[in-house]
């Protein structure tokens, strides 16, 4: 089951134990503990990666640092992402030699996405063909593909 359809389902799964117990008042203190077993289950799985990347990112991890920004990017399959802080992360990524950060650090410098990725298309092209030259395959792709590969 994917990550993110529970993330949604737990805490709807604890709202319905938890409604059990009203219902049995006989089983409240163990219904009880199932309801908070489920909670910390969906804490710890909610935001232990983010956790884990970040404490790793702030020694200078670049492979950490990406995946962080991943993390504000796609937690709860998008609904609710924090570009801010994704760029921030790629941006510091890409700037310790990430290949692929590199490369979407360029992609959304061509649009703009945050004041850590601001609307700049040199910078952005700039950023692309270091992608390219550290071998990042969607980098090569793009400058192919608009006729700025070698």
């Amino acid at each position: 089951m994917p990550v993110d359809v529970l993330v949604i389902a737990l805490p709807l799964l604890s709202i319905f134990v938890a409604t059990l117990a009203m219902f049995l008042p006989k089983f409240r203190k163990k219904i009880s503990i199932v309801v908070a077993t489920l909670m910390a289950f969906y804490v710890l799985m909610y935001f232990g990666p983010g956790m884990y990347y970040r404490a790793i990112a702030l020694t200078g991890n670049r492979d950490a640092q990406f995946e962080l920004g991943n993390y504000y990017w796609t937690r709860l399959s998008y609904h609710w992402p924090d570009f801010i802080a994704r760029d921030r992360w790629w941006l510091k990524a890409a700037e310790n030699g990430h290949p692929h950060a590199m490369y979407l650090v360029g992609h959304f410098s061509m649009r703009g996405s945050s004041e850590y990725i601001p609307k700049d298309v040199d910078t952005g092209r700039q950023w692309i063909r270091k992608a390219a030259v550290a071998g990042d395959p969607d980098a090569i792709d793009w400058l192919k593909k608009n006729n700025e590969g070698d």
